[in-house]
């Protein structure tokens, strides 16, 4: 899942350029973490670390606090301050992907797609046809239960662009969910 997200990748391999070293071993993450505490004054566990490499097995998104500490180790404010300063530099890279892409067509009416996006958002929707999707249940999102969204394709791992939601009869707009960190499919139901 972290290789879908280039900004974490691109924050690991600066975090390593600074280390000086390749993370290959359980004691170069024993040293980072030493080192970490040591210029930042902030704790990241050796454990933490591992997961966020992948030394060994890690399928969620690392912690928007973790993330601020690698930020502020290769001397940015935050991770909010390292995807602003690097934005046009290496974030908008081409690239093919392999991720699981949901195409309206492939959908019945009445299927029902919970996704998950960082750091603690959640959309149930529910398909009627076309591109037309209506929300059934949201947490700690922009996007409320009732809204009407238009969506041509939901690609895991990357941002989910709704050609406009209505809200009460009303256009709000276009509206763009996981901008920095992409979508998770948590669950489907009624797939073709």
């Amino acid at each position: 899942m972290l290789s879908n997200i280039p900004e974490v990748q691109i924050l690991l391999k600066k975090v390593e350029e600074s280390f000086n070293y390749k993370l290959k071993t359980s004691s170069d993450f024993e040293c980072l973490s030493a080192e970490i505490m040591s210029k930042t004054k902030q704790h990241l566990s050796v454990s933490s670390l591992k997961r966020i490499w992948g030394y060994v097995k890690y399928d969620n998104i690392p912690r928007e606090s973790t993330l601020d500490v690698l930020s502020k180790y290769i001397g940015h404010s935050g991770y909010f301050d390292f995807c602003n300063s690097n934005v046009g530099v290496a974030f908008n890279v081409s690239q093919f992907f392999s991720e699981r892409i949901i195409y309206p067509n492939s959908l019945k009416a009445g299927a029902t797609i919970v996704l998950l996006w960082y750091p603690d958002r959640s959309v149930e929707f529910v398909y009627n046809g076309g591109n037309n999707y209506k929300v059934i249940s949201a947490k700690n999102s922009k996007i409320r239960t009732g809204d009407e969204c238009s969506i041509s394709a939901i690609i895991e791992g990357h941002p989910l662009y709704m050609d406009s939601v209505v809200r009460d009869g009303q256009n709000l707009g276009s509206y763009v969910a996981g901008k920095n960190s992409g979508v998770i499919i948590d669950n489907i139901t009624e797939e073709l």
